[in-house]
């Protein structure tokens, strides 16, 4: 057995070389890395990373324009890294407001109210939640 984090990494740099490079991540969760299901490397890759780490959190990835493909650990949820504002727009705590199609995908955010309080004031009662996907609609283009 090995480390799955090891076994999504060479899955990664044998499944057609499309990355430039990968940067793996240790998870501390075994697995076998003989694999023989006739499933896809996009496939095996996902349920590695469905298996999570040592410290019952998920294994997330993200692919920069230079094609490096970096696989890490999913951060704590407190704190929270953004406040999600009553218009539906993600702020972070130094009060920038992030582009709507540049969402918090793999990170913590906070529902706040108005001027970003946290209703009921306190993080024992206002849990953060996991933004896992965003859906991006571009607003229509108006002719006249």
């Amino acid at each position: 057995v090995l480390d799955s984090g090891s076994i999504i990494s060479a899955i990664s740099q044998g499944g057609g070389k499309f990355f430039n490079s990968v940067d793996p991540c240790i998870t501390g969760v075994e697995a076998s890395p003989y694999r023989n299901a006739g499933r896809t490397c996009l496939k095996e890759i996902i349920d590695l990373m469905e298996l999570g780490t040592s410290n019952q959190r998920l294994v997330l990835a993200d692919v920069n324009p230079q094609r490096r493909l970096r696989f890490y650990e999913q951060p704590p949820a407190d704190p929270p890294t953004v406040v999600m504002n009553r218009h539906g727009r993600f702020i972070t705590w130094n009060s920038q407001v992030l582009p709507a199609y540049r969402p918090p995908i793999g990170q913590y955010a906070v529902l706040g109210g108005i001027d970003r309080l946290v209703p009921p004031f306190d993080s024992k009662r206002a849990p953060a939640y996991f933004v896992d996907r965003a859906v991006y609609t571009p607003p229509s283009i108006v002719s006249r």
